[in-house]
């Protein structure tokens, strides 16, 4: 799998805040792993895509000091146009996962937006124009940030937003604020039945609903 490409500070006020007049901003990082090059993934300073995601926490056992997040592209057709790995044989996958902002809107509520339209195709590799597809969003919570908490990590799918549709994951009270393994990252679910039965009347909600927003 390959290394994630994170967007700079630079990029972000470019890319995501629409404050650019250029054709486009770079992405530095190496993308692929293992790739012997060196690529600089280009982002679009003025997408249109735009989607808002509110993040909604039900019933919580305590505040979150830290919210993060990130949205996810994958280039769909890695194996056509990206850098052969010599020790693979094989062209390695191709990803990038620049954050997001979640903006506090109350205390249970937070927002942030992203861009389905992100990421520029391009020929990266000499072997083909890489095409992006957008493929999620997601946001990681620690009860105050602190390394042994656990990560509490909602997620919602490409095609949930770009249908506008609601996602409820529950997770278990007993991770909050430790679970015994440092860092610990629950990913919640969607079924509160497949939690072990002496848990399920522990669980505390996180919604995510997206809109698209007109550019």
């Amino acid at each position: 799998m390959s290394r994630p490409a994170f967007l700079s500070a630079r990029c972000i006020a470019l890319a995501l805040l629409l404050a650019s007049s250029l054709s486009a901003c770079q992405l530095p990082g190496n993308t692929p792993m293992n790739a012997e090059k060196t690529v600089e993934l280009k982002v679009r300073p003025r997408p249109q895509q735009a989607y808002r995601i509110v993040m909604t926490i039900e019933n919580a056992p305590g505040p979150f000091g830290m919210v993060e997040g990130s949205a996810q592209y994958d280039v769909v057709n890695y194996h056509e146009c990206g850098k052969i790995n010599r020790v693979a044989g094989v062209a390695s996958r191709i990803t990038t996962n620049p954050p997001i902002h979640w903006e506090k809107t109350s205390d249970t509520e937070y927002v942030a937006t992203v861009y389905a339209d992100l990421m520029v195709d391009e020929d990266y590799y000499g072997r083909g124009v890489c095409r992006w597809a957008f493929t999620q969003a997601r946001a990681r919570l620690k009860a105050t940030g602190a390394d042994a908490e656990t990560r509490f990590v909602p997620g919602i799918n490409s095609d949930d937003i770009t249908k506008g549709n609601a996602v409820t994951l529950y997770f278990p009270d007993i991770r909050y604020p430790v679970s015994g393994i440092p860092d610990f990252v629950e990913f919640g679910d969607q079924n509160p039945s497949n939690f072990k039965p002496e848990i399920q009347d522990h669980l505390f909600r996180i919604v995510l609903e997206a809109h698209e927003m007109q550019p």
